[in-house]
């Protein structure tokens, strides 16, 4: 079945549409309802007794730092006022391994003005923090790796590390998401470390893989692949939220859904490389969607390339249980 659409994807070039199946995101519950927390903690900075922060944990791959640039890309990204003044509502820095109160000071003075401005102290970087926050009219400053903010572990640099954000976050109102890995050692940890700023960060939320041992949690997978399936650069749909079916012979056929979180278990990242391989073998073989047999071959091309592929493909034996021509698969897809 033909999408509703007024792109014929043929007419565009093989790598603007692998760009698109790069650049596709689907907003999840989770996600909006973060993004709600994330608007209101920015619009009562100033009107509240004090600044209130966030924590967003999540293991690697679940797509915590694409969704938080694409939170900044939407709502803060830089321009200049009517004097030609930057003005930055959202500030997005990701911390590297190993950093600390004065890296992460030299890091965000280099990104708000420029590499050749950071230098000297600690003193000197955070009072340059604070000038450029307050003068570039910064509404949330994101932080992402932030645990590792703490160079070399043990408490006490860890309370320095979060004594320094509680004092920027003070003395400019402008609130922290600080965002990373859960865990006894992830960024909960630093922030529990200070009472003070524990008692400014309230708000705490997860995202996690999709998980699929229930009816309802499938069902919710299946619909985000089918959100997916109509954003790709095909002018069909793929069917990605395809559920199980039973024949007429009492055989339970799985669907391409199940396959493809068997795959994935769940995870944005193996999910996307999994789409953007399939995708270029569709392209390639002239394909108006993504064939089960593309999301077979892209499986045994990741195997050969990838440790996190090496289950069994479960596309080898599967096929598209519904027909181009049934109606009902916009329904379903």
């Amino acid at each position: 079945m033909a999408k509703h659409s007024t792109i014929n994807w043929d007419t565009f070039p093989k790598d603007k549409r692998l760009e698109r199946v790069a650049d596709i995101f689907v907003d999840r519950t989770s996600t909006q309802n973060i993004e709600k927390r994330l608007a209101k903690i920015r619009s009562d900075r100033l009107i509240a007794a004090e600044p209130t922060c966030m924590i967003i944990t999540g293991e690697t791959g679940v797509g915590k730092t694409t969704f938080l640039k694409r939170y900044r890309d939407m709502h803060g990204a830089e321009y200049r006022d009517e004097n030609n003044n930057i003005v930055r509502p959202v500030f997005y820095l990701s911390l590297q391994a190993r950093s600390t109160p004065l890296t992460t000071a030299q890091q965000m003075v280099s990104q708000l003005v420029s590499p050749t401005v950071a230098k000297g102290g600690l003193k000197n970087l955070t009072d340059l923090v604070k000038h450029h926050l307050l003068a570039q009219r910064v509404e949330l400053v994101i932080c992402d790796e932030f645990q590792h903010i703490v160079k070399s572990g043990g408490s006490i640099s860890t309370y320095q590390a979060a004594e320094w954000v509680k004092e920027v976050v003070k003395d400019t109102r402008v609130p922290f998401v600080m965002a990373g890995m859960p865990g006894h050692d992830g960024v909960a940890a630093i922030i529990d470390n200070n009472d003070q700023l524990k008692s400014l960060t309230p708000f705490r939320t997860a995202i996690t893989p999709f998980e699929y041992d229930s009816v309802v949690l499938r069902d919710d997978f299946r619909q985000f692949l089918a959100e997916v399936d109509n954003k790709l650069p095909f002018n069909s749909f793929s069917y990605l939220g395809q559920p199980s079916q039973r024949t007429d012979q009492d055989v339970m056929i799985s669907g391409i859904s199940d396959g493809i979180y068997s795959i994935t278990h769940g995870y944005l990242r193996p999910l996307n490389l999994l789409l953007r391989e399939a995708a270029e073998i569709a392209i390639d073989n002239d394909h108006s969607r993504i064939e089960v047999t593309d999301l077979r071959d892209a499986v045994e091309e990741l195997a050969l390339l990838s440790d996190w592929c090496q289950a069994p493909n479960p596309f080898k034996l599967m096929s598209n249980i519904y027909d181009e021509s049934d109606e009902d698969v916009a329904s379903a897809a």
